[in-house]
């Protein structure tokens, strides 16, 4: 999502810190799925060509637009951290923004599995408790590591200067596409630039 699109979904005087979109390994069942199906075909392509060449033509079409919309399903579910909310927009033909505002996280933990550690994605788990306690679940996450420290890391300078009654975020902060090549550096730039740290 480009960071116009991002900024339609904010708040007057928030600031987008981090975008992402699901780990690709999400797309490995519909690939999968797709690769067996072909593999399928092409085998009764050889014992049965009458048969495959009318029936087997349609089967690829169906197994094809299936993937096609697995991929346009990713594409377009994109993940945004501000200095105040958390926000997951999804859908293909019509769009469902969800949200999670920073100040009512209490605690973060992020999961990796063994195929996770691999290929490098996880799932964060945010605790709001109180009268409606809910845990949001963040699956899939690219570099879980990276993102994980900066919502520790903004939900810790929310609650000191919430303490302290001053503003805890600079304008213009940048939108880091997590994935990058270059988000280790700006990660830590990032970090330079929030009040208080390192």
């Amino acid at each position: 999502m480009q960071e116009a699109t991002l900024r339609s979904y904010l708040a007057v005087g928030e600031n987008p810190i981090y975008a992402w979109r699901r780990h690709a390994a999400v797309l490995a069942g519909p690939v999968l799925f797709w690769v067996t199906c072909l593999a399928g075909l092409c085998f009764l392509f050889s014992v049965r060509r009458d048969l495959a060449s009318g029936v087997g033509i349609w089967v690829f079409l169906v197994i094809t637009g299936y993937l096609g919309c697995q991929l346009w399903k990713w594409s377009c579910t994109q993940h945004l951290v501000t200095d105040r909310r958390i926000l997951c927009r999804e859908g293909v033909l019509s769009h469902k923004v969800s949200a999670m505002s920073l100040s009512k996280v209490v605690d973060t933990t992020y999961v990796r599995s063994l195929p996770g550690l691999i290929l490098g994605y996880g799932t964060l788990v945010l605790d709001c408790p109180g009268n409606h306690p809910g845990f949001l679940n963040v699956a899939w996450v690219p570099r879980p590591d990276a993102v994980y420290r900066m919502i520790s890391l903004l939900i810790l300078e929310g609650e000191s200067t919430a303490l302290q009654g001053g503003a805890w975020m600079q304008p213009e902060m940048p939108v880091i596409h997590v994935g990058s090549r270059e988000t280790p550096s700006e990660l830590r730039e990032v970090s330079r630039r929030l009040p208080g740290t390192l």
